[in-house]
């Protein structure tokens, strides 16, 4: 019960914030106007007429392979085209769930951010006031102070991804109508198969694999702000380190040995559009292995140096 107290003074310390509430009201705001957006967008283009523009898109996409462009990403996409077109199903669904998977897909930079502001903070600020010696004097383990904190900032960004979700089915519903969950949502296996998931499936998968990631950048912001006890030091390396790690994971794609370091196995998401990974021996469970080590490495890192320091406010 200590331990629960602790942690509701933590979300208190959270939730009565001005800028958590920013925070929310941001995120219904981007998700509004790019539902608006996708509304304006979708009128141009009456939806009986998407037959002639996937049409379009086969008819160039296989000239270029005749032209000796075909590349793998290519041809999927053509075999993807096709077999909608086939099947009488609109690749460009105007439903509530439509709104909800592009919501995870292209929201999620700004859910790290938010989520990297409280984690940066949340110990950092505790030595910026001065009020971390107040909080070792109470008769709690050093390590439950830690641990609420860390377990806060995880349930923060937790509800920040629900509330996400649950704004972007609200906005989808009001605008293009509920529905969508059965729409098919086309990926390859190794060998070249093309399998179909729904996009609920979809959806909640790609919300998994994202709250993975986000919680690597939590810990990591966590670890630097316990470390060097400077939230702008936390928050401005772990907000670089997001933002860089498809160039950084680029790069490094070209070393064999690159396939154990973090930034090749952050992106999660991209296994559910294909098995293979940036390189040879990459796979979903390997990605999630390492990121797994990696996660405890930080967290190890993070607790013994917390427990040996020497509490101060300078």
């Amino acid at each position: 019960m200590d331990f629960v107290k602790l942690l509701q003074n933590e979300m208190i310390k959270i939730y009565t914030r001005p800028r958590t509430w920013i925070f929310l009201l941001f995120v219904v705001f981007i998700i509004a106007a790019t539902a608006f957006i996708n509304k304006e967008i979708s009128e141009d283009f009456p939806e009986g007429e998407w037959k002639q523009s996937v049409q379009s898109q086969i008819d160039s996409n296989q000239q270029k392979i005749e032209n000796g462009g075909a590349t793998p990403q290519l041809q999927q996409e053509t075999r993807k085209l096709t077999y909608y077109l086939n099947n009488d199903i609109s690749p460009y669904p105007r439903e509530s769930w439509m709104l909800v998977k592009n919501a995870v897909n292209q929201i999620t930079p700004l859910i790290v951010l938010f989520a990297v502001i409280i984690a940066g903070d949340i110990v950092a600020s505790e030595f910026a006031w001065g009020s971390i010696k107040m909080l070792m004097i109470r008769p709690y383990p050093r390590w439950s102070f830690l641990l609420a904190k860390y377990i806060t900032s995880v349930l923060f960004a937790v509800g920040l991804i629900l509330f996400m979700l649950i704004v972007a089915w609200i906005f989808g519903s009001i605008i293009f109508g509920a529905g969508g969950m059965s729409h098919p949502i086309l990926s390859f296996t190794e060998e070249g198969k093309m399998v179909s998931q729904s996009t609920l499936s979809y959806t909640l998968k790609a919300a998994g694999l994202q709250m993975i990631t986000i919680l690597l950048f939590i810990t990591i912001a966590f670890m630097i702000s316990t470390l060097f006890k400077s939230n702008i030091l936390a928050i401005g390396i772990s907000v670089f380190l997001w933002f860089s790690m498809g160039v950084l994971g680029s790069i490094l794609a070209n070393f064999t040995w690159a396939k154990y370091l973090l930034f090749t196995n952050l992106n999660l998401t991209y296994y559910l559009q294909s098995p293979e990974g940036l390189m040879p021996g990459m796979s979903l469970p390997f990605s999630l292995i390492v990121n797994m080590i990696y996660w405890l490495l930080f967290l190890l890192i993070t607790w013994v140096v917390f427990q040996k320091r020497d509490i101060n406010t300078t």
